[in-house]
Parts: C-alpha cells; structure tokens; sequence
C-alpha cells in the first residue's frame, strides 16, 4: 500500500486520539491510571529537584565558599588562615607572615621541614626540625 496515509482523529476534548487503519480504531495516548500514574511521577520529580536545589543552595550559604572555609579566608592577594588549623599532606607557599604583636608558631606530629626549590621544581636547599 504504497503512499497510504491513516485517519488520524485527535479526539478534542471528548478523549483520546485514534488513527483508523482499515476497519480498526487505535487508541493512542494515555487516560485513566496510567495519565495519574504519570502526572504524579513528574510532580514528584518536580517537588524532589525543588528541594535537591533548595538544600544545594542552603548548603553554600551556611559554608560561605565565597569567602573560604572555617579558619582560611580567600584574600585578592592569597590566602589567610586564622587560629588553629589542621593540613593534611604538603603545602607549597612562597610567604609567610605572622601578625606583628602576635606570636607565629608551627607544629606538626613527627617534624617539620621546609624546602627550597627551584624554578624548574628541583631541590636547592632545606631545613628540618
């Protein structure tokens, strides 16, 4: 049946749409169970990305990433850590300054040492305690 096209009947507001093939009438669409079925998986999916969004933007504000975390303050010029803080693994800086009339004390569990490198990452010198 070549260059056959189907009556398509969009239903309106009386029901479902059908699409007459031959002598047969094919409902197409979704009613009943399966239309409220459907429209509560949306809502709900709707209402759960709602409140996914809300505690995102919640969780941001009550962290202030914008300013840093907790004792370390992101600064134009760098960084500034305040009070006592807790690093893990190394830390590569190239300044560090104490307050002028406060003491500036470093510690660690097994020992602290600093290094010197060169441009192209290399050691130069160091220091141990």
């Amino acid at each position: 049946m070549r260059g056959y096209r189907p009556q398509v009947d969009w239903g309106g507001e009386e029901g479902p749409a059908t699409i007459k093939v031959g002598s047969h009438n094919v409902q197409v669409g979704t009613s009943g169970w399966r239309k409220r079925c459907l429209f509560i998986l949306l809502f709900s999916l709707l209402l759960i990305s709602c409140v996914n969004m809300i505690l995102t933007l919640w969780m941001l504000r009550k962290i202030a990433l914008n300013t840093g975390a907790g004792n370390l303050q992101i600064l134009v010029g760098g960084l500034k850590l305040q009070g006592v803080s807790k690093l893990d693994h190394d830390v590569r800086i190239s300044k560090i300054r104490g307050q002028p009339s406060q003491d500036f004390d470093i510690s660690g569990y097994y020992n602290i040492s600093m290094a010197i490198l060169k441009a192209d990452g290399n050691f130069s010198a160091g220091y141990m305690l």
